[in-house]
């Protein structure tokens, strides 16, 4: 499965990849369809090598030169010299990717502890201002 963590992120989870084809990465692109016109998305590791078998892997992928989600048409694990989609999913037009949300500080309960209004930024990450 791929979500949307944030406006630049994807999460894929239980993914699945022999490893076997020649030229192979994570590929994303605003035409109509994958094809070689695309670019590399960089893996889980941040490098933009030939894609490596995976199983049953759980990792997020972030967009490279602060492309958004709402940017591409398309993302696919693609190969290059066979110029084939192994497997894509595509971008609705009228997708809204995840936003920043604001909950509440933390109650006074005991041992002075206190925070301005919690940000849930993505995912994994709180913002937790005014921490004492």
């Amino acid at each position: 499965d791929v979500y949307a963590v944030d406006e630049f992120t994807l999460l894929l989870t239980e993914f699945n990849y022999d490893g076997n084809g020649p030229d192979t990465f994570f590929w994303a692109g605003a035409s109509n369809r994958p094809g070689p016109q695309g670019f590399i998305v960089p893996d889980e590791h941040s490098k933009t090598n030939v894609l490596d078998r995976y199983f049953n892997k759980d990792f997020t992928l972030t967009l490279p030169d602060r492309k958004k989600i709402t940017d591409i048409k398309w993302f696919a694990v693609y190969d290059l010299f066979t110029q084939s989609a192994f497997g894509d999913v595509y971008i609705p037009e009228e997708f809204e990717p995840p936003a920043v949300q604001t909950i509440s500080s933390f109650s006074k309960k005991s041992h002075g502890v206190s925070s301005g209004a919690l940000k849930v930024l993505d995912a994994k990450t709180l913002l937790i201002p005014e921490f004492t």
